[in-house]
Parts: C-alpha cells; sequence; structure tokens
C-alpha cells in the first residue's frame, strides 16, 4: 500500500544522481550495469565485515552500505570499523546513489496507551551518505527489495513500486495481477527487470520473468513456464535469473527482449551478481561462479555455513552468510563477508 503521506519534498531529500549501487561506477556519471574489472582489496581468503546479519549489500566506490538489523551501517570495502548511517530500528531493504541510502525501517505512530506500550509503522527513509538526519519520503511503507539507477527508486513487498528522485511526483505502482509477487528486480539501463510468482485462482503458482519500463508502463512477460524465481540480475546484453523449483531449473539467461533462454548452470541457487565475465551465485555451503555464456562452475569460496545475498565490485564479491539459519539458533553464525573475486 502507497503511504499516507509524503513527510518531504523529493528535491530536499536529495536530487538524482549517477547510481553507485553494486555494479555502478561510482566516479562518473556514466551507468555501467556492471563493475569494470580491479584489483582485489582484501587478502587471500574470506574477511568478515561484518559479524552480524544483513538484509542488502550495496556498494559505493571503497565503501559498503549494509541494511541490518541495527540500521544503515557503511564499513569500509576492505575491511575495518563498520559506521552507523542512521538510528533507525532494522533496515529491511536498501538502495543507494551518488547522495542517499534509501531503506525502509520502523517508526513510533503514536503515544504510548495504558500499558507504556507504542505502537510502531514502516516507511520508507532517504539517508544523506554524507551523514545527517534521515527523512521520511513515504509513510506507511514496507519493502524488502529496493533498486535506483539515481533518478528512480524502486521497491517491492510483493506489489512493485516507483518514484522519480528530484522532481516532485507521485509514486507510482506497477500493474500485476492479483496473485502476483515480486520476488526480485534488476535495473537495466533503460528497463526494469521483474522475477514474479503469481498464485492462480486454482492456487497454483507459475514463475515468469517480466520487463517494464521504469516510470511503470509497459509491464510485459519476457520468459514464462518458470517455477519460482527468486533472484535476477541483468547487464546489457542479457538477464539472468534462477528457477528454484523447477526440476530443469537452475540458472538460465535470455536476451534482453526474453529470447534465447538457455540454462547456464544446473544448480540450485539464491542470489545472483554479475561482473563482466561471470554470474555469481550463492548456492548450498559455498559462493561459486560460472561464464555468463555457460561452462564450467567455479567455486569462489567454499566451507560456508548458509550464505545469501550476493554483491560485486571490480576485484571482489561480498556476501551475506547466515541466510537460512533461524535467530533462535545459539550460534547462528551471522556475518557480511568478502572474498577475491
Amino acid at each position: 500500500m502507497l503511504g499516507a503521506a509524503v513527510l518531504c519534498g523529493l528535491s530536499a531529500c536529495g536530487p538524482h544522481s549517477s547510481s553507485v549501487k553494486a555494479g555502478v561506477d561510482a566516479t562518473s556519471d556514466a551507468y555501467a550495469l556492471v563493475p569494470a574489472d580491479g584489483p582485489c582489496v582484501t587478502p587471500a581468503g574470506v574477511t568478515t565485515l561484518l559479524a552480524d546479519y544483513a538484509y542488502a549489500i550495496a556498494i559505493d566506490g571503497d565503501k559498503v552500505y549494509l541494511a541490518t538489523m541495527a540500521g544503515v551501517l557503511r564499513v569500509p570495502a576492505a575491511g575495518g570499523q563498520s559506521i552507523a548511517l542512521t538510528a533507525n530500528a532494522e533496515a529491511y531493504a536498501l538502495a543507494i546513489d551518488a547522495t542517499n541510502a534509501y531503506y525502509v525501517s520502523d517508526h513510533a505512530s503514536g503515544p504510548p496507551n495504558a500499558e507504556g506500550k507504542v505502537s510502531t509503522t514502516t516507511a520508507l527513509y532517504a539517508a544523506p551518505l554524507a551523514g545527517g538526519t534521515p527523512q521520511i519520503l513515504l509513510d506507511g511503507e514496507f519493502a524488502m527489495h529496493m533498486a535506483t539507477d539515481g533518478t528512480w527508486l524502486w521497491w517491492a513487498g510483493g506489489d512493485l513500486y516507483g518514484m522519480a528522485l528530484g522532481r516532485p511526483a507521485a509514486p507510482v505502482a506497477f500493474p500485476l495481477e492479483a496473485g502476483a509477487s515480486v520476488e526480485a528486480l534488476a535495473v537495466g539501463r533503460d528497463s526494469l527487470f521483474l522475477a514474479v510468482y503469481s498464485i492462480g485462482t486454482q492456487g497454483l503458482g507459475a514463475g515468469s520473468i517480466r520487463r517494464a519500463n521504469k516510470d511503470g508502463s509497459g509491464v510485459a512477460t519476457i520468459v514464462s513456464g518458470l517455477g519460482h524465481p527468486t533472484a535476477i540480475t541483468v547487464d546489457d546484453n542479457a538477464v539472468y535469473f534462477n528457477d528454484a523449483d523447477s526440476p530443469s531449473g537452475g540458472i538460465a539467461r535470455a536476451g534482453l527482449d526474453g529470447t534465447g533462454k538457455t540454462t547456464i548452470a544446473q544448480v540450485l541457487a539464491g542470489s545472483l551478481a554479475v561482473d563482466a565475465h561471470s554470474v555469481y551465485f550463492a548456492s548450498a555451503d559455498a559462493i561459486l561462479k560460472v561464464p555468463k555464456t555457460g561452462g564450467t562452475v567455479e567455486t569462489v569460496q567454499n566451507g560456508l555455513k548458509s550464505p545469501g545475498t550476493l554483491a560485486v565490485a571490480p576485484g571482489n564479491v561480498y556476501w551475506v552468510d547466515g541466510t537460512s539459519v533461524a535467530r533462535s539458533d545459539p550460534n547462528p553464525g551471522y556475518a557480511v563477508m568478502t572474498a577475491c573475486k
């Protein structure tokens, strides 16, 4: 549901600029879909950036931003002391541009009741990367997936919404049929790509990959007949996605129009990320990679507990470990980690 009120002008919350999410060149205004090759910034083996859980990772040059149970944190890409960018409760989703971190978190929605308890609601926030007070963009919003290209911001918690940054405009709802849920999204140069899971009238689920204009128009299915796609990424030539429930699933690629679908790795995979050469993915206890056109699957790092959310930088891959471990586990082993690609 769209928020009830816009509590700050979008121009006041930060003008649009070049995107600096993972895979985007933060040093220029050129919008690059994948990171340029570069040196690894950590020693051989695994470097732990944070001994805690993170819902999302975004990379801006030599900084890594994390949506965590303590809010949005900034950590040096090579490892070091983390800095809290926000003082909010849990940050459930995250996207960054050159000016702001965008995230969803809770805030109090009224005075304490007779028992001293305070009701809360979620909201979409913008926090300046340079430091300062976060501002609410939209109240009453919730999302687990976010993305930006520096001009538009998108968020999904099942339904998908978009909002133009830097100029006053109402958020737009992407038209999806009843029972359809956006499981993941990826930003292309001209379009948004969606991994969608739909529950039909008979209670049967079906997955698809859809392409849409960034303003919410022109939503169209480009790949159908999937089981349950839960991860997606894109470059200038193809869209890459997983299919968690299909017997013939794994990691697939297709043209940006959906044609030429082919499986490039017959492996059950979670989060996906892509650079100029490979698709990176989490599977079981390892971070793996496969050439973008298919071929031999290589191990980047094994011996992990339960890796999940991924992001790539010029020389490193970053991920969250302990993704499938319950918080009630006495030793969940949560961590945000990195290793050379």
